[in-house]
């Protein structure tokens, strides 16, 4: 793990602290990911964002939120203001306490 440098200013020995696979997560020099990282640990800071590992958490955001604009962007469904709306309380209720 020594081998592993700062990037863009956040430990990535800090971010991995406690997962199985440190070199899996490459998504983490991604300085929007690192972002996403803070918010949800100052969350759990808080006590509002469930205990969780904190990049399970922001790939489950991920997945949910890149799921859903790739649908609309195949023509699969529309995506108004009220679903925006919706996929943003459906990715909050699934990381809050």
């Amino acid at each position: 793990m020594d081998s592993i440098p700062p990037t863009e200013g956040i430990e990535l020995r800090k971010l991995m602290k406690g997962t199985p696979n440190p070199n899996s997560y490459f998504i983490l020099v991604d300085p929007s990911v690192i972002e996403i990282i803070s918010i949800i640990e100052e969350g759990q800071k808080q006590g509002i964002v469930r205990e969780m590992n904190k990049v399970l958490l922001c790939q489950l955001l991920y997945g949910m939120i890149t799921t859903v604009i790739k649908g609309y962007l195949a023509e699969e469904y529309p995506l108004d203001e009220y679903e925006i709306q919706q996929t943003i309380d459906a990715c909050w209720k699934s990381i809050k306490v």
